[in-house]
């Protein structure tokens, strides 16, 4: 939708984990893009990324929906809804899914300005 933007992957290395380096760095982002007039960030979390789910949840996020894939050797197994897909995505071949088939059925979502 216009108005919003993916974030970026983070990840803080072990040695400078508990500084608050990834808030801060996604603070950083999120300012910035609001100034080109972004209004909305969408990431993905991994479901078992308990301090980064905490993390999102404390600065208002909310889920839109659930992604589950598989990959082995390139080749990922991706559900998200009712649908199933295999592929071998990378960079120069990217998987594009629309928004409105990953969101949980029924959800509403509200923008706070």
């Amino acid at each position: 939708m216009p108005g919003d933007f993916w974030g970026y992957f983070l990840k803080v290395s072990d040695e400078y984990r508990a500084m608050g380096l990834g808030p801060r760095l996604r603070l950083h982002i999120c300012r910035e893009h609001a100034r080109a007039g972004y209004r909305r960030l969408l990431t993905t979390v991994a479901v078992g990324n308990r301090n980064s789910i905490s993390y999102q949840f404390r600065i208002g996020a909310m889920p839109l929906g659930r992604i589950w894939f598989l990959s082995f050797f390139g080749l990922t197994l991706l559900k998200h809804g009712n649908h199933w897909r295999v592929g071998l995505w990378k960079r120069t071949r990217p998987l594009r899914l629309r928004l409105e088939d990953v969101t949980i059925s029924g959800l509403e979502i509200s923008l706070h300005r």
